[in-house]
């Protein structure tokens, strides 16, 4: 009980750091250990996301149609 009382408690915290840490590094992208530091997210998140296939986009695109 008290293990998920302090995870809840420092996860605002946590979330701030990173958001302050994301922004620095977009705002300081020229300087080569800020590169070095993004460099494993910019991998992982080349593995894990693609361009949508056609199909997906005519899929989007009707759902918008019906939507607006």
């Amino acid at each position: 009980m008290h293990r998920v009382f302090y995870k809840l408690l420092l996860l605002p915290v946590i979330a701030g750091i990173s958001y302050e840490i994301i922004r620095f590094t977009g705002r300081k992208r020229d300087l080569k250990w800020v590169q070095a530091l993004s460099w494993p997210g910019l991998l992982l998140q080349k593995i894990t996301t693609k361009e949508p296939t056609d199909d997906q986009i005519e899929t989007a695109i009707a759902a918008m149609k019906k939507v607006i």
